[in-house]
């Protein structure tokens, strides 16, 4: 989840203010390291107050979020993998990937090119279907990690609002992150 400003700077000078707290937070993380650094840590090498960092910055992960937003998110694909852990528990499925996919695949990326205002429907058709086939699939306990992954992707292809399009994004991201592990597990048994 991404940590908003306390204050969004109107004018220059507040602009001016925020910029040098953001680069403080960049020079604070590269001396003393993103676990380690302090708000007074960045309040000292901008050469402002620590109020005038909390006026900014609720605390050091809001600073951490403005000088790096692949943490965040990690942060957040972390936060999906820990859900999907509770609702699943470790997942070990098969793959489901390789020559016998070739149909599938093929279908996916030979559809007929949708007219615009034909895309969100299809779109749509698309997501319920892969949800409808991974229920199935996880019905029967023939799940695969490609099932899971296009359900996912499907979902994500189908959403125009750009935070619920982010919400999906992260998931398939968590989704991948599982299926690599799932691997790693194999790979060391």
């Amino acid at each position: 989840m991404t940590t908003e400003l306390r204050n969004t700077p109107q004018q220059h000078r507040s602009q001016v203010t925020l910029a040098a707290l953001t680069d403080a937070a960049r020079v604070a993380a590269d001396t003393f390291g993103y676990d380690y650094f302090t708000t007074a840590d960045v309040a000292s090498i901008a050469g402002r107050s620590i109020g005038t960092v909390y006026r900014y910055f609720p605390d050091r992960v809001a600073l951490l979020d403005a000088i790096d937003s692949g943490r965040r998110v990690a942060a957040d694909v972390r936060a999906e993998r820990a859900q999907q852990d509770a609702k699943w528990g470790e997942q070990n499925h098969p793959d489901g990937t390789g020559p016998l996919t070739a149909p599938l695949l093929d279908m996916l990326l030979h559809l007929d090119q949708p007219r615009h205002e034909d895309y969100c429907t299809t779109a749509h058709a698309l997501a319920d279907a892969a949800t409808r086939s991974t229920d199935d699939a996880a019905a029967t306990g023939n799940v695969t990690w490609l099932d899971i992954t296009l359900e996912e992707f499907a979902e994500a292809v189908a959403e125009s609002d750009p935070a619920k399009l982010r919400t999906e994004l992260i998931q398939l991201a968590a989704v991948a992150q599982q299926w690599a592990e799932a691997i790693d597990r194999r790979a060391a048994r």
